[in-house]
């Protein structure tokens, strides 16, 4: 006669966790365009083909791979997807993808200056002119590269579809020119729009100066520089704004 087995307190053993899906990697096509602009070809997951508009007043070449991603990539992969040669395109939170930019710039000043690092150790002197200045320049195009990397959808009437973007239709009109019909969707890098979105506010407001409560204006009209008058002048005399450009 068989006895009845007590049951075992000991608790079932944990199921392995699931591996994290590997990120397609798109394959990227540039072809000029009868303007001389780059126009990139791609296709998705599913099959279907698309086609944006590069853009890059820096001149920075376009990317010839692409892992679409957001909020849950973290900084080490994109790195290494940089540093690959791989672009990462944004699709998450605004802010999250300059908390992630920031995070690249911390990674790539460290590991360019790790070699200086093991020459000091190993009792190397430092490089001295013109060495010491070729090498901060191949660490500037480094890093200006691998930041490069980190791209945002833009649309044809230049609006950022992500969570918490900020407005920058005004400032993409301001470098690229006006949004004319039949333009087509575009990929710009984030730190492009950073730059546009600064030169714009220093076009509209000018540039503070301390020490003459002035801001000079960046911009000319009519071949003379001219000024912005600050709050407290401004509104002494009455103005809204500049009277020769009506800047703030």
């Amino acid at each position: 006669m068989k006895t009845a087995q007590a049951p075992s307190s000991a608790s079932p053993a944990p199921r392995p966790a699931r591996a994290a899906a590997r990120p397609f990697i798109h394959a990227v096509e540039a072809v000029p365009d009868d303007a001389g602009r780059q126009r990139l070809r791609w296709q998705d997951a599913a099959g279907s083909a698309h086609e944006v508009l590069w853009r890059s007043e820096s001149g920075a070449p376009a990317p010839r791979r692409m892992v679409l991603a957001g909020d849950e990539v973290t900084a080490d992969q994109t790195y290494r997807w940089a540093c690959e040669g791989t672009a990462l395109l944004w699709t998450g939170d605004f802010h999250n993808a300059r908390q992630l930019l920031q995070a690249l710039a911390r990674r790539q000043e460290r590991a360019a200056s790790r070699p200086a690092a093991a020459a000091k150790a190993g009792g190397a002197a430092a490089p001295l002119y013109p060495d010491a200045f070729h090498l901060y320049r191949k660490n500037q195009a480094q890093r200006s590269r691998i930041l490069g990397m980190v791209l945002l959808p833009l649309s044809a009437d230049y609006q950022l579809a992500l969570r918490r973007a900020p407005d920058v239709a005004a400032a993409c009109a301001d470098a690229y020119g006006p949004a004319s019909a039949g333009a087509s969707d575009s990929w710009v890098s984030l730190r492009e729009i950073q730059g546009l979105i600064g030169a714009y506010e220093w076009h509209r407001k000018g540039v503070p100066v301390a020490a003459h409560g002035l801001a000079a204006g960046p911009h000319a009209r009519r071949g003379l520089r001219h000024r912005h008058r600050l709050g407290r002048d401004r509104r002494r005399a009455g103005r809204a704004g500049c009277a020769a450009c009506g800047g703030d």
